[in-house]
């Protein structure tokens, strides 16, 4: 207990002097021993009193805590034990840094005893390390590498008492190279530790989690955090299968497959062929670790000697990895072409060239007449593109009558590959032709214009049927035809004059056309008007009729003329009287011949002038009712046919224009509007045209309009 002041110590002490030798003094049976506990854990302090007679309390860093047992100041602290058997043990629960200290547990003076104060014992708290941190990374990322490359990892751990000790592990096993350091941490009593890790990660690394361990008194297992790590890395080298046979031929299909395993990242993969890039497609497989790529490419004879080369690499590689083939192509010549004329004049020595496009391997070349090989040949080997070589072979031959149409055959070939194209001419051997002659109808012989339809006069198709050659011409005829000659002509190249052979055709044709023509130039009625009919050449010549409409008329015969082609053109006339009836009828003149039955057409349709003509169907009365309206018709016609039309009643013109009651309506007729009586009576009609003009008369009849009388109301009468 603290003294609180000078009288009151002292008589506490004379008391104790007077009573020091009566009875038992109190003394320390079991004093507090220096304990441990972990941070949150429940420490006791104990502390038993052999025959307590003064207070008993506990003191913390010289701070006394008071006799209560639940020392009201520090609600997590308490007094346990039998105070009858002078236990006074302190009881800390959820114990904390700031419990850490110097602890006494004392007496105090009483009238049987002094005092007493038991030693020094010391709580020590242990706090476990927070979760490590790293600078450079988070907590369970995935930090990406490169292998072989080294990297510094800095892992702390911090507000651990002790200071925390750090280690670095890699799948288990522990890594070296780490160098520590330890801070002051938030708190006076706290330690942060630092812990550097050089590390050099490898290719076997990627994957694999780095942990930085934290680790101190208070905890039984280590405080771990860690990252995964992604450690790129080069591929291998690439490989190439599919080439396995020594050579290709030209237009087969190549599949080559370029893998190239491991990686992180997994290979891009990329094909040249000569150094330039034909393929940049591929796939990756993730389960085998392995980059795939497929080329496809048709064969060419220009491949020949072409490297394809494959290319893996990804991000971390510092140049390409490469795997390469080079292409044997055999490809045979595409073309045997021969080069000059194989026609010659008999008993003349002909020189040919026969070559074929590159090829590999080499081709030869031998020629055949007929099944006859040919052996007065020259031949030459070059070097050719892509590896190639193109063979020539030249022949000098002399022509005889007998090889004309034989073929003249150069054939390659390659006994190793099983290899032969060929190319053929005929010989043509020229000599003068012997006879001609023409197969053609007797001379007699008439025929249709039109009656064939085949080929023109130019395109004649020519037979060669052994020795005879013949050229059948087929002619679609035309009245041109009639009396032409048709000459062959036979000639070649063997220098001697053509024979000649010739025929004569008669072609029957109908009129080429049929013309009227009249010297009128315009007629009015009651004229006399003569038409003349002239037809075309004609084989042989026609007759002539004449029709009006589907009358037939009399004409007269003029007789006939020469004409184009070998025939002959008729003329005939005839003579009318017209009359207004025939305006816009049809006069047809047919030309017909009576060996062919066949007719030619043609018309001319007549235009005769007359003055207005009033029909026989023009009314003279017309009707209408009182206060109605009634049109009073007109029935005309002329050619020309613009009429000028007026009306006059009783003596006086009507003038329609303006008037509310007389309207003038298209081709002449009258419509009047609210009729009167005084409307009724005689109506002329007078019209014109540059040929004259022309009067009717029409009487207007208007009648009453009826009224029903109205009925009288009914009556009654008296009885």
């Amino acid at each position: 207990m603290v003294s609180k002041g000078p009288v009151t110590t002292f008589l506490c002490l004379l008391l104790g002097a007077f009573t020091r030798g009566a009875s038992t003094q109190q003394a320390f049976t079991v004093e507090p021993d220096n304990i441990t506990v972990l941070e949150g854990a429940v420490a006791i302090l104990q502390c038993v009193v052999d025959n307590p007679s003064g207070v008993v309390q506990w003191v913390k860093d010289g701070l006394l805590l008071g006799p209560d047992t639940n020392i009201p100041s520090f609600p997590r602290y308490s007094m346990m034990g039998d105070p009858s058997k002078g236990e006074h043990h302190l009881r800390i629960v959820d114990s904390r840094l700031a419990d850490d200290g110097d602890y006494e547990c004392q007496a105090g003076r009483s009238k049987e005893s002094p005092g007493i104060v038991s030693h020094t014992a010391l709580l020590s708290v242990l706090v476990p390390p927070k979760t490590p941190v790293f600078k450079e990374y988070e907590v369970n990322s995935t930090v990406t590498w490169v292998a072989g490359v080294e990297y510094t990892v800095t892992c702390s751990a911090g507000d651990a008492k002790p200071a925390a000790e750090i280690s670095f592990s890699k799948s288990g096993s522990p890594l070296p190279d780490v160098s520590h350091q330890v801070h002051s941490g938030s708190s006076e009593k706290l330690s942060s530790t630092i812990a550097v890790l050089r590390v050099t990660p490898q290719s076997l690394d990627n994957g694999k989690r780095l942990i930085c361990a934290a680790t101190n008194e208070a905890v039984s297992a280590a405080v771990v955090a860690g990252f995964t790590m992604n450690i790129l890395f080069p591929p291998q080298p690439p490989t190439i299968e599919g080439y396995k046979r020594p050579e290709i031929k030209a237009g087969e299909t190549l599949k080559l497959i370029c893998i190239s395993l491991s990686g992180n990242p997994l290979a891009t993969l990329q094909w040249l062929k000569n150094g330039n890039v034909i393929s940049t497609s591929w796939e990756t497989e993730d389960a085998s670790s392995a980059s795939r790529s497929l080329l496809t490419l048709s064969i060419k004879p220009e491949d020949n000697g072409a490297q394809l080369r494959c290319e893996a690499m990804n991000q971390v590689s510092p140049l390409p990895l490469v795997a390469s083939v080079t292409l044997r192509v055999v490809f045979l010549p595409t073309e045997v072409s021969i080069l000059g004329s194989s026609s010659t004049p008999e008993n003349k020595q002909i020189s040919l060239s026969c070559s074929t496009t590159p090829s590999n391997p080499p081709v030869q070349l031998r020629w055949w007449l007929g099944w006859r090989e040919l052996t007065t040949t020259e031949v030459t080997v070059t070097e050719a593109a892509h590896g190639g070589t193109v063979t020539v072979s030249n022949l000098t031959h002399m022509a005889r009558r007998e090889e004309n149409g034989l073929p003249l055959t150069c054939e390659a070939f390659n006994e190793v590959v099983l290899f032969t194209r060929s190319t053929s001419l005929p010989l043509s051997v020229k000599y003068p032709p012997q006879k001609v002659w023409i197969e053609a109808p007797p001379p007699d012989s008439r025929f249709r214009a039109g009656t064939k339809d085949t080929k023109s006069l130019k395109e004649g198709t020519q037979v060669a049927s052994g020795k005879i050659v013949s050229k059948e011409l087929i002619l679609t005829t035309s009245p041109s035809d009639n009396l032409a000659i048709y000459r062959c002509n036979a000639s070649n190249d063997g220098k001697s004059p053509a024979l000649t052979a010739q025929t004569r055709l008669r072609i029957q044709f109908p009129p080429i056309d049929v013309k009227i023509t009249t010297m009128a130039k315009e007629v009015r009625r009651g004229q006399t008007l003569t038409l003349t009919c002239v037809t075309g050449s004609s084989n042989p010549f026609a007759t002539l009729a004449w029709f009006k409409d589907a009358e037939k008329l009399k004409g007269v015969d003029l007789g006939q003329k020469p004409a184009e082609f070998g025939g002959l053109s008729t003329s005939g006339k005839v003579t009318l009287v017209v009359s207004s009836s025939d305006n816009g009828q049809r006069v047809t003149c047919q030309a017909y011949s009576s060996i062919l039955a066949e007719a030619v057409n043609t018309f001319y349709k007549l235009n005769i002038l007359y003055p207005p003509e009033f029909s026989s169907e023009q009314p003279a009365v017309a009707q209408g009712v009182e206060h109605g309206a009634v049109e009073l018709p007109l029935h005309v016609s002329a050619n020309p046919p613009k009429l000028n039309c007026s009306w006059s009643f009783r003596g006086k013109v009507l003038r329609p224009e303006g008037s509310p009651r007389h309207h003038l309506r298209a081709g002449g007729s009258l419509a009047i509007w609210n009729l009167s009586r005084a409307d009724m009576g005689q109506y002329r009609a007078r019209c014109q045209n540059p040929e004259g003009q022309n009067e009717t008369h029409l009487h207007l009849d208007v009648h009453c309009e009826f009224h029903p009388p109205t009925p009288l109301p009914p009556t009654s009468v008296p009885p």
